[in-house]
């Protein structure tokens, strides 16, 4: 792996191949810095510093192991997912919450940029109508479920703490 992707080497034990993959195809920086149409793909260690920041708070990207990929000056952006079920697909991540797996593949994230940039279209704009299937349905049903539980013993938590200061 060349050096300038040791960021990613201290997120990732191992790299994803399809994440090295996917920063030598963008490293001419063609899809970057298009401001106007949400366009801007990261260089390995921008895209690193922004998931660090992101892997502090936000549960999405610490359950699927997300790493940020892009920051068109909006609050969303393009999450790869390097964890089963999802692993290798894209999240886009909405501030308004009306997130979803929007490319099954890194490959096809950059075919959806390229064609951005292109027809000059907003990249968001150009999404897919409808999220890619994910290929292992039993395991998605199992993630869910395990989300599920982890929300349902937090609340518990919570409930019981606060019975417990009322009491006082």
């Amino acid at each position: 792996m060349p050096s300038d992707y040791s960021a990613l080497a201290q997120i990732f034990k191992p790299v994803p191949t399809d994440l090295v993959a996917y920063f030598d195809r963008i490293a001419d920086g063609s899809l970057s810095s298009h401001f106007e149409i949400e366009l801007n793909l990261l260089p390995p260690n921008r895209a690193a510093e922004l998931t660090m920041q992101f892997l502090e708070f936000h549960p999405i990207v610490q359950a699927l192991h997300g790493f940020v990929l892009d920051d068109g000056n909006t609050s969303d952006h393009h999450i790869y997912l390097a964890r089963a079920p999802l692993a290798g697909a894209v999240l886009f991540l909405a501030h308004d919450d009306d997130s979803r797996v929007v490319y099954p593949s890194l490959s096809e994230f950059v075919s959806a940029a390229q064609a951005a940039k292109e027809q000059d279209r907003g990249f968001s704009d150009i999404h897919p109508p409808r999220s890619p299937v994910a290929p292992d349905q039993a395991a998605l049903s199992e993630f869910i479920r395990q989300q599920l539980d982890m929300k349902m013993e937090q609340m518990s938590s919570r409930l019981s703490f606060l019975r417990w200061i009322s009491v006082i």
